[in-house]
């Protein structure tokens, strides 16, 4: 039985609730990611997020992709729920934004990144400004792009990302407003986009 860690990001940074499951990888078999449904999730992905649903009582759910690759959830009125996935060496995360579009990205607050990948991804106004790990303005820039549907076809440096708070992190990209959440979750840095109306 896989057993998944839950919060719920009720922020007042984030105008709706986002239900985030955390599992670690030692449940899955090894080879995992080749396992694979037509809906395109892999068998393991899929336990954990009907998982989810069902925790949160949504029945008769269907797993799709759109176009671009981004997963949702069909309900039976024909109505759709929007989540994200990441997952690191240890761990596999799913974030449920129910009506509202999400990104998430993780990776794991200990790992290094390489000066070249670091002058690649940053945008030109970033470096003095925000003084972050760069591990932590990946997930962000990761999570943005997730959002967006996009993911690394829109190169990292486009994104000039400014600080709001100590957790709040705020960008503009194909003429949206976004704010990102980003804090540390078992030993992760953990990244949640989402699009919003005006900056603070």
């Amino acid at each position: 039985m896989i057993r998944a860690e839950y919060f719920t990001s009720n922020l007042p940074l984030v105008p709706f609730p986002v239900i985030t499951a955390c599992i670690p990888l030692s449940y899955a078999r090894e080879g995992w990611q080749k396992n694979r449904l037509e809906s395109g999730y892999s068998v393991f992905g899929a336990q954990i997020i009907t998982q989810l649903l069902e925790r949160e009582r949504y029945e008769q759910v269907e797993l799709k992709k759109e176009v671009n690759g981004m997963p949702y959830v069909s309900l039976a009125d024909g109505s759709v729920l929007h989540l994200s996935i990441s997952h690191t060496k240890t761990h596999y995360w799913v974030a449920l934004g129910g009506r509202n579009r999400i990104g998430l990205d993780a990776e794991v607050v200990s790992r290094s990144v390489k000066d070249t990948l670091i002058k690649r991804m940053q945008h030109p106004d970033e470096p003095s400004a925000l003084r972050i790990p760069a591990i932590q303005l990946w997930t962000i820039k990761e999570a943005v792009l997730k959002l967006l549907g996009t993911g690394l076809r829109t190169p990292m440096n486009e994104l000039n990302i400014a600080r709001v708070t100590d957790i709040l992190f705020q960008t503009t990209a194909s003429d949206r407003q976004i704010r990102i959440v980003s804090q540390v979750n078992n030993g992760h840095w953990l990244s949640h986009a989402f699009y919003h109306t005006k900056f603070i």
